[in-house]
């Protein structure tokens, strides 16, 4: 089996003609022929075989042409000069050649970025090949997403020369299974690494500008052409059908989507010079490849065929030149409010402000943007808005979508929301009809807002990112019976965003806010072209003000060890915040301050409280006839003792002790000053469990009511002092 494996790549090829890109393209000959015509692959690998000699296997060094690439593969025994970098004959060796002209320096930069890269993953317990997927994955363009898989082989990679060459011990390819898809894994990784740098090196040949723009633009091309290639390839090789045209928009937008600013005039220079012959380069080298590999060759030729009738150049330089001419000349401001959970608040990126910022970057270049919402994180130099809420689930954004859509009047909302319906496994099957809901909440509210909806990013939890993927699947539908209505909604999709791109299993990281933002940006144009964006309504700008509903805080004390009767909550310290109260059976209490969210859980799952210890000795009374309400008007809750009895049966008078605050000769808060006042109400001939204390008059006193506990009907007696 190990000298089979090395005998099907014993073919040499050199890409040929203009700029011939892409180690990409032996590469592809090779796996779209085995994936095209399994029958003829599996006759190869189950040849007859004596030795890799039988099959020609050559390393003799070609000339390779400025701007292309040659690949040298086969079995280390032939390797020559290589041979020393394996540890066996049987080892497979693949060399891939540049040349890099005038361009030596920076070529071997981007060489040594891929080698660093892949040891750094090595060191960190990832394979070779897993190094290698995991590299396409983090540059997705969102074309296809390969299914995970159980293919795993180790080796390594170094540069010689101009050449990047890697190893694969034998032992790994035979464990892995060479005719069970090592191949198809080995070849799809090289070739979208090798793809990228070549790309990168073919614009820095065309491009002639300074080093900030060739580093921005042709590290956004690089990046583009390896997740490109790669997803292509594992398309073919899932034998998926290959849609050309669309594979070029979405390359094309995901250049674009990477570079801001001045930048992507230089991105549109290079591709309107050098796509045409990027893809006619691909096509002459699978015609030329297909014309030597006779049965082999004919898939070749047929993808040849879709890249020409594709039109997949005109498709690149489309996508990009929409993509950096943005909107043209656009007299509509944006009045922009991101919607959303901790992934809109933009938890994971190191800035705390998500794809926000970037989508802003590229929008304010072209005309009036601002963000708004209640909600705020993110560079304090940059506007920041937001309605963001970590930890909300689809619900709860309902909750508050009316009075954010009335109080800040956006004219876009990008809604990004499910993902914590999802990772706690809130009714994940009902979560399609409740976005669906919410979308109508938010079209009803105004119509004529733009809503772009987003397909959510993935989970690296298994269970969680299975429940997503089903919702995921969902949402088209959602959207499009809607937009189907005249509705101005629009699918958004985030599947250039992987598991690669995520900070901590759940949220992204700052690429993934990047392919984020592009996604975004992408929806935008869309909305533009199709005439849907108005000016934001009323008048100059958002009324502000207070953000009206419900906001989820989860558990924001986790208790100190009582029953739920004996908490009370109230302002003692007159801060405006209610305080945690323990009210004991012998009627003391301790208490513990608000000191609000905790800022390290923005989500407010954990918020701050300060003990105070005993801050009540206790009446010599039971500790249900106590209760906590500012009587005086001090802003401070007054502790009220009603009526007097057995603690089960008692009546509805009423004792008070002034709250005098922190004793100052007891600055740990163990000993407050409490005034008696003796008896402030004689009781209205009710049990004492009827009564309560609410400020009715806004006039800072808490007013006396008899609740009936059978109805709810309530009497009421003004407190005048």
């Amino acid at each position: 089996m190990r000298s089979n494996a090395c005998a099907l790549f014993s073919a040499r090829r050199k890409s040929s003609g203009g700029y011939g890109l892409f180690t990409l393209f032996l590469s592809v000959a090779v796996m779209i022929a085995a994936a095209a015509l399994p029958g003829v692959a599996q006759e190869a690998v189950a040849a007859d075989a004596p030795g890799c000699s039988a099959h020609a296997t050559s390393f003799a060094t070609a000339p390779v042409e400025e701007g292309t690439t040659g690949l040298r593969i086969g079995c280390a025994r032939d390797a020559g000069g290589l041979r020393g970098l394996a540890r066996g004959d049987d080892d497979l060796v693949a060399a891939v050649d540049f040349n890099p002209g005038d361009r030596s320096e920076q070529l071997h930069e981007l060489m040594q970025q891929l080698v660093d890269t892949t040891k750094k993953d090595q060191a960190n317990g990832l394979s070779l090949g897993d190094s290698l997927t995991l590299q396409t994955e983090r540059n997705s363009i969102g074309y296809y997403q390969q299914p995970g898989d159980s293919i795993d082989y180790d080796g390594s990679v170094q540069i010689v020369g101009d050449s990047l060459v890697f190893v694969v011990p034998a032992g790994d390819i035979a464990a892995a299974g060479f005719a069970d898809g090592f191949w198809k894994k080995f070849v799809a990784g090289l070739a979208a690494g090798a793809a990228g740098i070549a790309a990168s090196a073919l614009c820095m040949i065309i491009l002639n500008a300074s080093a900030a723009i060739l580093g921005a633009v042709c590290g956004a091309v690089g990046g583009g052409v390896a997740g490109g290639v790669g997803e292509l390839l594992n398309a073919v090789l899932e034998e998926k059908p290959i849609d050309a045209e669309v594979w070029g928009s979405v390359l094309g937008s995901a250049m674009a989507g990477a570079v801001a600013g001045g930048a992507g005039g230089w991105l549109l220079k290079f591709v309107t010079a050098g796509s045409t012959s990027l893809v006619l380069n691909i096509q002459n080298s699978l015609r030329e490849w297909a014309s030597k590999l006779g049965a082999w060759g004919n898939p070749l030729g047929a993808v040849a065929n879709i890249l020409r009738d594709g039109n997949v150049a005109e498709r690149v330089i489309e996508a990009v030149r929409r993509g950096v001419g943005g909107f043209g000349t656009r007299d509509v401001a944006l009045r922009v409010m991101p919607l959303g959970d901790s992934i809109t608040y933009g938890t994971g990126s190191t800035s705390g402000a998500g794809y926000r910022s970037t989508l802003y970057s590229k929008l304010n270049e072209q005309g009036e943007v601002e963000y708004v919402g209640s909600q705020w994180s993110g560079p304090a130099i940059s506007p920041n808005s937001h309605e963001g809420h970590p930890g909300w689930l689809i619900g709860d954004i309902a909750g508050i979508a009316d009075s954010v859509l009335t109080t800040y009047r956006p004219n876009v909302v990008l809604l990004h929301i499910g993902t914590n319906d999802m990772s706690n496994n809130v009714d994940p099957d009902g979560a399609p009809a409740r976005l669906g809901s919410l979308i109508d909440q938010i079209l009803r509210n105004d119509p004529k807002v733009t809503l772009l909806v987003s397909t959510i990013v993935p989970s690296a939890f298994p269970g969680t990112n299975a429940r997503i993927a089903r919702y995921n699947a969902a949402i088209p539908g959602v959207v499009e019976a809607r937009r189907a209505a005249g509705k101005h909604v629009r699918l958004v999709r985030m599947n250039a965003v992987t598991t690669a791109n995520l900070a901590d299993g759940l949220h992204p990281d700052n690429l993934g806010y990047q392919k984020m933002a592009a996604a975004f940006y992408d929806g935008l144009l869309s909305a533009a072209e199709d005439g849907w964006l108005a000016g934001p309504g009323g008048g100059d700008g958002p009324v502000g003000g207070p953000v009206k509903g419900w906001f989820p805080q989860g558990t924001i004390a986790g208790g100190v060890g009582a029953t739920g009767s004996h908490i009370r909550f109230a302002d003692i310290n007159g801060d405006g915040r209610a305080d945690y109260l323990k009210v004991n059976d012998d009627s003391s209490v301790q208490a513990w301050l608000n000191g609000g969210p905790n800022p390290k859980e923005p989500a407010g799952s954990d918020w701050l409280w300060f003990p105070q210890g005993t801050i009540a000795g206790g009446v010599g009374a039971t500790g249900t006839r106590v209760r906590f309400a500012p009587l005086y008007g001090t802003h401070s809750a007054d502790y009220v003792l009603l009526g007097s009895g057995d603690g089960v049966n008692y009546d509805s008078s009423a004792q008070v002790w002034q709250n005098g605050g922190l004793n100052p000769k007891e600055p740990a808060g163990s000993d407050w000053l409490w005034y008696p006042g003796g008896t402030v109400a004689s009781g209205v001939g009710v049990d004492g469990a009827h009564i309560q204390f609410a400020d009715l008059n806004n006039d800072g006193r808490a007013d006396y009511l008899d609740v009936d506990p059978q109805n709810g009907a309530t009497r009421a007696w003004i407190n005048y002092g």
